[in-house]
């Protein structure tokens, strides 16, 4: 009798959720399993997930806000990434579906991240904001690509956002006059009453010549 024992015991464990833990930094990848036809349930230890971002063609994925967890399901056999933001750091999950019953990601945080990145000083916050856009190769940015109007000489457009507290924007500014334009810091401060920090890469610009601009706004000092 004890090999059925033994059977029916492995059978239980292969039927039961796979668990999946990790100890990740703020910001790092993490390559993780998901149920490739059942939904696979997504937490961080000792936290909460705020919210997720990726392709709707890729992946359904379910909220649980009271649990603060997530829950998603793959819409395509193909790997995928995506970001995932809680209040222990934010981290980048590439997913690979896999055939089994069910899945469990478990996320711990530590170092920088276990301090929850809403602790951190508002200052230190803004120059991390500002150091990411300059990078450009954040889970977080969102394409944008819009126009907007603000002065007669200069053709502005939004081009990128990245959500947080506080929240990047992106811009691209051209100079379309016959002269040189020279830029300050302090004409973006009508652009919004929330305005935090700017920065600009060229502050002086040919006619026809373009630069990047970036915004700080809300979040984090009691005012949004």
């Amino acid at each position: 009798m004890r090999i059925p024992l033994v059977i029916a015991l492995a059978l239980i464990a292969a039927e039961a959720p796979a668990l999946q833990k990790f100890t990740a930094t703020d910001g790092e990848s993490l390559a993780v399993r998901v149920s490739r036809d059942d939904l696979t349930r997504i937490r961080v230890e000792g936290g909460r997930i705020e919210r997720v971002w990726g392709s709707q063609s890729a992946m359904e994925v379910q909220t649980d806000p009271q649990a603060g967890e997530v829950f998603l399901r793959p819409r395509s056999p193909s790997p995928f990434s995506f970001f995932v933001k809680t209040t222990r750091g934010t981290f980048t999950l590439v997913a690979t579906p896999v055939d089994r019953p069910a899945e469990t990601v478990v996320i711990r945080a530590s170092g920088a991240a276990a301090e929850g990145r809403a602790e951190l000083p508002y200052v230190t916050r803004i120059k991390r904001t500002v150091r990411t856009m300059l990078a450009g190769g954040d889970a977080r940015r969102t394409p944008e690509n819009r126009p907007v109007a603000l002065w007669q000489e200069a053709r502005v457009r939004l081009v990128a956002r990245w959500p947080g507290s506080p929240n990047g924007e992106e811009y691209e500014l051209t100079n379309i006059s016959d002269a040189t334009m020279r830029l300050d810091e302090r004409e973006w401060q009508e652009l919004a009453a929330d305005l935090r920090a700017v920065a600009i890469e060229d502050h002086e610009l040919a006619p026809g010549e373009s630069t990047r601009v970036f915004l700080v706004r809300g979040g984090g000092d009691g005012r949004q």
